[in-house]
Parts: structure tokens; sequence; C-alpha cells
């Protein structure tokens, strides 16, 4: 597990420079007080990710963050599914 650090300006401009130059970021924000399940999101983009912490991050709350390309591969897929048509099959063509 990676040392917890001390919030800085810096580290919010580097997670917005590897958003813009590697890959999204899964964020995971575990809040000090409050007992409640951690917020999880995925940000595709620096500015909404340094908006979010500066919003929703209280005094203790903890930040980790995961490469989605790393994280989310092919074979790290657990489930798969596709919405059916109104006949209950899948289209022939798509992204998939």
């Amino acid at each position: 597990m990676v040392e917890l650090r001390i919030l800085k300006e810096s580290d919010l401009e580097d997670w917005s420079r590897f958003i813009d130059s590697a890959s999204d970021l899964i964020v995971a924000h575990y809040f000090y007080r409050g007992s409640r399940a951690p917020a999880r999101r995925v940000f595709g983009n620096g500015d909404e990710l340094a908006a979010y912490v500066r919003k929703e991050g209280r005094i203790g709350d903890c930040f980790y963050c995961w490469s989605f390309e790393e994280c989310c591969t092919p074979e790290q897929v657990k489930f798969s599914v596709i919405v059916p048509d109104v006949d209950g099959k899948a289209p022939d063509d798509g992204v998939y």
C-alpha cells in the first residue's frame, strides 16, 4: 500500500497531468467522519477531479487513485451483459 501524504495543490496537478497523458483515474474517497462507505468515481478530466476534491474533501478524508487503463482490462472483466432488443435478441454489430 502507498504511504499516505498530506494533500498538496501539486498532487491535484499531478493527477490532472496523469489523466491527460495516460488514463482516467478511478478514485475512492474514504470519509474520516460519518461512518459511511467510500464514494467511488471515475474521472477523465483533471479539473473535475480537482473540483470534487476541493468541494467534497474534508479534514481527515483520504483519496486513493488507480489507473483505469491498468485495472480495467479484458482479462479483469467479471461480468459482461448486452441489453436485448424487444425480441430478446442481441444486435449483431457493435463495439463489442
